[in-house]
This record gives C-alpha cells, sequence and structure tokens, in this order.
C-alpha cells in the first residue's frame, strides 16, 4: 500500500515517491519461473469453445472454475516474480516541504512533487504502451541542478542470488539473471525452477 502502480500491459512499476531514496520495483510481464518444455498446459479447442460459451451466456463464476480444471495443472505452484529494484538516491536536499505524490489515472502516470530549499523537484513516471516502455521523467528548479545515484537489484531467492550487474558504460546499468523458485513446487515435489532472462 505504500506504492503507486503504472504499467503498459506488459511493463510495469510501483512507484513509492520518497524524495530522498526513491526505490521503484520494476515488473514485466514474463517473470515466471519454469519453462516452455514444461508441458504444463492442457486443455483443447472444445474446452475453450466450452468457456466462451459459459462467459457469453453469463456463467462467469463457473468458467472461472473450469478453467482452472481444463487448462492447469494445479500441482504446479510458481509466483509472479518482481525484475528487479531501481533506487534513486538524491544527494545535497534539505529539509522537504510540500510534498505531494499523485496517481492520475488519465494519463496513466505517478507524479511526485515536492519542495527543498527554494527549489521545486518533480518526478513522473509513466509506462507507454506505443513506446514498450516505462519513462522516469526528473526536473528541478534549482540552478545547480540534481545530484544522485542509481542502483538497481533483484531481492535474493532463499539466499540465492540471481542477477549480476554491471556498467557496459558510464551511462548504463545492465541486469541480468535468472526466475528462479527455491522451494517451489511440481505436483507436490520440491523443486527448483529457472528461466534465465
Amino acid at each position: 500500500m505504500q506504492a503507486l502502480p503504472i504499467g503498459n500491459g506488459r511493463l510495469g512499476a510501483m512507484v513509492f515517491g520518497d524524495p530522498e531514496n526513491e526505490r521503484i520495483q520494476l515488473n514485466e510481464d514474463s517473470m515466471w519461473p519454469g519453462g516452455p518444455d514444461w508441458g504444463n498446459s492442457k486443455g483443447t479447442p472444445e474446452d475453450l469453445k466450452f468457456l466462451r460459451q459459459l462467459i457469453e451466456n453469463g456463467n462467469i463464476e463457473q468458467a472461472d472454475n473450469e478453467i482452472v480444471e481444463r487448462f492447469s495443472y494445479k500441482g504446479i505452484v510458481r509466483s509472479h516474480q518482481t525484475m528487479g529494484d531501481l533506487f534513486i538516491q538524491f544527494e545535497d536536499r534539505g529539509p522537504i516541504e510540500n510534498y505531494r505524490r499523485s496517481l492520475n489515472l488519465n494519463t496513466a502516470e505517478v507524479v511526485v512533487n515536492y519542495t527543498s530549499g527554494d527549489a521545486d523537484y518533480n518526478q513522473k513516471v509513466l509506462a507507454s504502451a506505443p513506446d514498450d516502455v516505462v519513462i522516469i521523467e526528473l526536473s528541478t528548479t534549482s540552478k545547480k541542478g540534481m545530484d544522485l545515484k542509481l542502483r538497481l537489484d533483484r531481492p535474493k531467492d532463499e539466499g540465492h542470488s540471481t542477477v549480476t550487474l554491471s556498467n557496459p558504460s558510464s551511462s548504463e546499468i545492465s541486469m541480468k539473471g535468472e526466475v528462479t523458485q527455491y522451494g517451489g513446487r511440481k505436483h507436490s515435489q520440491l523443486s527448483t525452477f529457472r528461466l534465465w532472462c
């Protein structure tokens, strides 16, 4: 409940809005453990036709139950995972005043505004569907501009690191890794699920 969501259907973020140590949790729709070789989809074209007919007839609850029975293996337990976190540490800030954070549903953007000293600071975060990108726009009226540090990270999975970070250039951060689920279960058997990204 501390962060505000933005997304474009494939990419998304949770914007915490901290004016000193901002955290933006990044998400991408394919961040599931497992792989295409699992063979964990079932169901037939006839099953799909049956489900569509239930929905057309207004039997939504029955369709919801039937989709689980007809199309999923209930014995596989896995979950969607975060892509990682972008941390923005703002340097040399004085006391924060006039703080305001908002989610505009019409423009699908999170806006954070505040003052520090005699300067205004603004942060806008949005996810563009046509451009398939999450955009973070920072601005200030301070004559000194902004001094900040950027850092990417991803939570460990039961103590196991799942990413490596590098700086290909002075203006880039790269994060490569895998989606894992140590302690996951497949047909009641303890398993480790992996998907490289």
